[in-house]
């Protein structure tokens, strides 16, 4: 626990990079997340996905880094549960995007050679 109350900064950092590799090395380029809000298709592809992961994981362990440096007190018990909270969701996020992009993918894929056989 020393670690996580501590050096937070370390861990926040290293979740980034390890979120945001998988992005970087993704072998389907295409690969989108779409969100349709009544008439209107929001498509964000899953590189910015883990962009947007790299910034948010970078700016927080930067913050805990500042309150390290500048040596201000932390509250143990919240800086624990705002890690775990943070870091459990995003993992859960990211599952989420990556299991439902193979299974629309499959099926997208599906579709278009099925209607290719049909010409």
């Amino acid at each position: 626990m020393k670690i996580i109350t501590r050096k937070t900064y370390l861990i926040f950092w290293s979740i980034a990079l390890v979120l945001f590799l998988p992005y970087i090395f993704d072998i389907d380029l295409d690969s989108t997340l779409d969100i349709n809000i009544h008439d209107t298709y929001f498509v964000i592809q899953h590189f910015y996905i883990g962009l947007f992961y790299l910034i948010f994981f970078g700016i927080s362990g930067l913050i805990y880094w500042l309150l390290e440096i500048l040596k201000r007190k932390r509250i143990d018990w919240l800086t624990i549960t705002h890690s775990l909270i943070t870091v459990i969701s995003i993992i859960i996020f990211s599952l989420y995007i990556r299991l439902m992009s193979i299974s629309c993918n499959t099926c997208y894929y599906k579709s278009i050679k099925d209607s290719f056989s049909k010409i």
